[in-house]
């Protein structure tokens, strides 16, 4: 197999003991556990050591076929569980245990979870579970199954491992959705898909052999799961981690982990870029060398032209190279990627006439034309077609539709749902024709006039298009108006939805304010008050005059109250229930 995966590989178990026989000594993964400096490894030996003794155990408790929960905090621990459930043939579920925000939330998600795939069994660390029984994680979900800690497993249960009958049909893993605009769903994703998917990701991002991915994205997610573990993994590659609290409270440790491994690939959201082009110090800048990133993705969202031109700009200086930024679109329903690159060619921005875009039209602007700036997500790894969501008739070029896709890489549907995995997974054109596709519920379109071929362009998503006086307005375009608008709103904490007002619709925007800015009005004055009244003003009047639309009501929000997925999305819905519950409390003067 040598540093490529043969097209006839079965399953990721092959994989990985193929690596382990070919390269045993060549770092598979390596946590680091501070951010920093404070690392450890696994070779491709050692990690295939280790799921074979906890596979061993989970076999021995005849576990192969069921759902098995992963509590475990981002590291090595929660990488040894996943592939130990490969090699066992059980079916892993990867849940967050905690998060120091929205944490009841999160409980009821993992209840969710845990309820819905009926899972005998929960693994975690040692120290997880002793929190658990000292009574120190009090208030924390309960997993309604036995626990086992799996770094109590030594070495010597790998000799009890026995080669599961499975094949690339068999489940390898359950993704629950983020929950951006429904209840999370449980995405059934084979051997097979997964293998399908890499190889996709491999094509389009161009992988050299030995290639390092360096990233913090979270492991139960899958864009953190498969782009950054199991395709490095699958690939001969080095997986270079760290968690995403870590990233968070200095968002240099990223780049510094891209310039201390030289890293050919990473990225995350939007707000990950946005973020370090704020807060890294020019300092911290003169420390870096990114010259060796080639593939700098951004997807999990609509991709941002702004925040990706602000973080090529300032680190320029870094040896950053524009030609890197890699704009993506996927989803969990195609296991991961469904459209990105090609590689080493930037992003491909459009800038679109903004009355045609809410009719449904791309248009290329003129000078002096209302223009919405779009960035394409690439070319189509698979097929994809824009379909009329009501009609369900393929749309001609030029016109906003459904994005459909079909592939090998698509999921077998929802764990335990028949009725919604017809709907979604089993969606047939008008005409009959060709089968079945998996509808994404994003709108888009596909530009096969881009100076990169085919480029497919998202606009939004169908639950989230606001429609006001029979105009499509597009949240996102929406929301980076408000963020322009103030240097008080907080980047990526602002929702834009429309809501039933007097049997009509109506725009309303909630945005969290940056605490520094407030601080710095004396709340014991008139001062506070009027910055806030200000910061409203000025958000009406720039929604006024981008789009000519009217805000209904506009709710400015402390830090942390707009609500948001377990993986930072935005949840527009979620969102529009609490304002019409009215228990999202607004910043007062």
């Amino acid at each position: 197999m040598g540093e490529r995966m043969s097209d006839q590989t079965a399953t990721l178990v092959d994989v990985l003991r193929q690596y382990a026989l070919e390269c045993p000594g060549r770092p598979a993964v390596t946590f680091l556990n501070d951010g920093e400096d404070q690392e450890s490894t696994l070779t491709y030996s050692e990690l295939d050591a280790r799921a074979r003794g906890i596979a061993a155990v989970l076999q021995e408790r005849g576990l192969s076929g069921q759902p098995v929960l992963l509590a475990y905090p981002s590291g090595l621990e929660f990488v040894c569980a996943f592939w130990g459930c490969l090699y066992a043939g059980a079916i892993a579920v990867p849940v967050c245990p905690t998060r120091p925000r929205g944490r009841e939330s999160v409980q009821a998600r993992i209840r969710a979870i845990a309820e819905d795939t009926r899972a005998r069994l929960t693994l975690l660390t040692s120290g997880t579970l002793k929190a658990m029984e000292s009574g120190a994680m009090a208030g924390q979900p309960t997993f309604g199954s036995a626990c086992l800690p799996t770094d109590a497993i030594g070495e010597a249960a790998s000799s009890g491992w026995r080669s599961p009958p499975i094949d690339s049909k068999a489940i390898a893993f359950l993704q629950y959705t983020s929950g951006s605009t429904s209840t999370p769903k449980g995405v059934v994703v084979s051997h097979g898909n997964i293998l399908a998917n890499v190889r996709m990701i491999a094509e389009g991002m161009e992988f050299p052999p030995g290639f390092t991915v360096a990233g913090w994205l979270p492991l139960f997610h899958d864009m953190g799961l498969i782009g950054n573990l199991l395709t490095p993994n699958c690939r001969g590659g080095h997986a270079v981690l760290m968690s995403p609290m870590d990233f968070l409270q200095r968002p240099v440790r990223w780049l510094r982990a891209i310039s201390k491994y030289r890293a050919y690939v990473s990225g995350g959201p939007n707000f990950a870029y946005a973020l370090c082009a704020r807060k890294v110090s020019e300092q911290q800048k003169a420390t870096l060398d990114l010259s060796a990133w080639q593939v700098a993705f951004c997807g999990a969202e609509r991709v941002s032209p702004q925040a990706l031109d602000a973080f090529a700009t300032a680190f320029a200086s870094c040896g950053f190279q524009r030609r890197a930024l890699f704009p993506c679109y996927g989803l969990a329903e195609a296991t991961l990627m469904v459209a990105g690159g090609p590689a080493k060619q930037g992003a491909t921005v459009r800038h679109l006439v903004q009355a045609d875009l809410e009719q449904g039209r791309f248009t290329p602007a003129l000078q002096g034309d209302a223009a919405s700036a779009i960035a394409g997500c690439g070319r189509p790894l698979q097929e994809v077609r824009i379909v009329d969501p009501e009609t369900r008739a393929v749309l001609e070029p030029g016109r906003v539709g459904e994005v459909w896709i079909r592939g090998s890489n698509v999921a077998g549907g929802y764990w335990n749902r028949p009725d919604l995995t017809h709907d979604v997974f089993g969606a047939t054109l008008s005409d009959g024709a060709d089968g079945t596709f998996l509808r994404t519920g994003d709108l888009g379109f596909l530009d096969q006039e881009s100076e990169h071929g085919e480029q497919l362009y998202l606009v939004g998503r169908i639950k989230d298009l606001v429609i006001v006086d029979g105009r499509n307005l597009y949240p996102e375009d929406i929301e980076a108006t408000i963020e322009r608008a103030h240097p008080a709103v907080r980047q990526g904490c602002c929702v834009a939805f429309s809501t039933l007002v007097d049997d009509a619709e109506r725009l309303v925007v909630v945005a969290e304010l940056d605490a520094k800015v407030l601080r710095r009005a004396d709340p014991e004055s008139r001062d506070r008050e009027r910055v806030i009244a200000e910061v409203n003003k000025i958000i009406r009047a720039a929604i006024s005059e981008e789009h000519d639309a009217r805000a209904h009501a506009v709710l400015l929000v402390e830090a942390g109250a707009v609500p948001k997925t377990s993986s930072g999305k935005l949840q527009r819905s979620a969102c529009r229930a609490a304002f019409n519950a009215k228990t999202l409390r607004a910043i007062e003067g």
